[in-house]
């Protein structure tokens, strides 16, 4: 079983003990807070906006459907905890949404003291796989400059945005 694969089926533990796997719904604050720690950067002092923000009831849903991976520094589960579940902790995070059967690949985060490791390549791979395996055959993301090269170097290209999500953020024209 290649690394894709057991991230994907109940989760790769690396050699420093952070485990990435997909996604369960206790997750979900440790996401959130992720997430809401990097959706801005200070620039020239004031702020501005790197992430676009996933509502709760998206977060829950990508979860749900499986189309959600963490990296969790915690490590592995142990049998009681999946029950009860420990406070995890999340040090990097991806995920994608659907818009007429294309997917956008959404909210990837790792944490400072993380990154190097290729904890978002991981992710991602599992990521794209999901997605085809689930039928999407277009795969997109909207960026934020400082990611653009990890994209990039993953295969997405540069384009427009899709239709769907051309009206469901109001830029339909």
């Amino acid at each position: 079983m290649n690394l894709t694969e057991q991230v994907m089926n109940g989760g790769a533990i690396l050699s420093n003990g952070i485990v990435v796997r997909k996604a369960v719904i206790p997750d979900y604050y440790g996401i959130e807070k992720l997430v809401d720690a990097h959706r801005f950067r200070r620039v020239n002092g004031g702020k501005q906006g790197v992430l676009i923000p996933l509502s709760p009831k998206e977060i829950s849903e990508i979860i749900l459907d499986g189309a959600f991976y963490v990296a969790d520094a915690a490590g592995p589960f142990e049998d009681h905890q999946e029950a009860y579940r420990v406070p995890r902790s999340i040090v990097a995070c991806g995920g994608f949404i659907e818009y007429d059967r294309i997917a956008e690949v959404r909210s990837f985060v790792t944490d400072p003291q993380h990154r190097g490791n290729g904890l978002q390549t991981m992710i991602l791979n599992a990521v794209l796989e999901t997605a085809r395996q689930k039928g999407h055959n277009r795969v997109y993301t909207l960026s934020n400059p400082d990611a653009v090269n990890f994209f990039k170097k993953h295969g997405f290209e540069d384009s427009d945005i899709p239709f769907a999500k051309h009206s469901k953020i109001g830029r339909a024209s």
